[in-house]
């Protein structure tokens, strides 16, 4: 407190000044009152965000949904979405830890105790019914839940049906030996799809790869059979629609599915040359791939065998 005192003198006389005389010292608070402090923790700069991984999609795809939140300072934090139209399905990937989420295929919500920053994501599912053209709307908004806050999330907020596009691939397969059975080799295959590539026998699967996303392209890629081939005999590989790991339909393009067939030449066959017959060099890799313990007693027997007695084994 600082005290303030002095006189005043009218012509002759000299007074003592009366009246308020002591101000005392306050807080900087700056020209509208607020402090330093309180700006910093100012609700208003508050936000989240929400980003859809591909925001256009065919009747039956789905699409992950991410939202990042972020407060000035921790605070119970509480979410609400809502979808219209509903999709198919909406599931979490990553809730983030949040306590009680709940998604449904038309709302959404969940919340977390004292965090200051918060991701997490969703699926979404078009409707299989879904026409292109068809549009669907995701809102949703952050709060504390107890009204000192709430935002509306920014961000991408449309989904757009698209008209499905005509499906195309390749696929290349050739003869292959496989002294053990257990493999087939492709060549090389793509599709403008996630796809798979399934190997069949006599009409049965008997093997299949793992789902590979749209466009990409594999090159010598083996595909581990369920069961070794116990004998050499033709398969055939095709391609077939996937998602999300589960294997679908085969490809349909313009032109009919996508597939190829082959020869897997099994034990010793598998070190024979186009005539059938084994010779020294196939000889030696037998026993070479014997030594390693990859192949059975009786298959490197054979194919001794053949080479000494020029007996083709194919």
């Amino acid at each position: 407190m600082y005290q303030l005192s002095g006189t005043a003198t009218v012509g002759e006389t000299t007074v003592d000044i009366t009246g308020d005389n002591a101000i005392t010292a306050a807080d900087d608070t700056g020209t509208d009152g607020d402090s330093d402090d309180d700006n910093n923790t100012d609700p208003d700069n508050n936000d989240a965000d929400r980003s859809i991984e591909q925001t256009e999609l065919m009747p039956g795809e789905s699409t992950t949904v991410t939202v990042s939140a972020n407060l000035q300072e921790s605070a119970d934090l509480y979410w609400e979405t809502s979808f219209q139209p509903a999709f198919e399905s909406a599931e979490f990937v990553d809730s983030s830890g949040a306590d009680f989420p709940v998604l449904e295929s038309d709302k959404g919500l969940a919340s977390w105790g004292n965090v200051d920053a918060v991701t997490f994501s969703y699926e979404v599912t078009v409707p299989e019914n879904a026409t292109p053209g068809d549009t669907f709307e995701i809102e949703g908004t952050i709060s504390d839940g107890a009204e000192t806050f709430e935002r509306s999330i920014q961000g991408d907020s449309t989904i757009e049906v698209v008209e499905a596009s005509a499906t195309t691939g390749s696929l290349e397969l050739s003869d292959q030996s496989v002294p053990t059975g257990d493999t087939v080799v492709v060549d090389t295959a793509t599709a403008n799809v996630e796809y798979a590539a399934v190997v069949m026998a006599n009409g049965t699967e008997i093997g299949s790869s793992a789902s590979i996303q749209a466009n990409e392209s594999i090159e010598n890629y083996a595909i581990e059979l369920d069961e070794p081939l116990e004998e050499s005999q033709s398969v055939t590989v095709r391609l077939h629609a996937a998602q999300q790991g589960s294997i679908d339909q085969p490809l349909e393009t313009t032109e009919g599915q996508i597939e190829s067939t082959t020869t897997v030449w099994v034990g010793a066959a598998a070190y024979a040359d186009e005539s059938g017959m084994v010779g020294q060099t196939g000889t030696f890799e037998a026993i070479g791939d014997w030594r390693a313990g990859e192949i059975t007693d009786s298959v490197v027997f054979d194919v001794i065998g053949s080479w000494r007695n020029d007996v083709p084994v194919r």
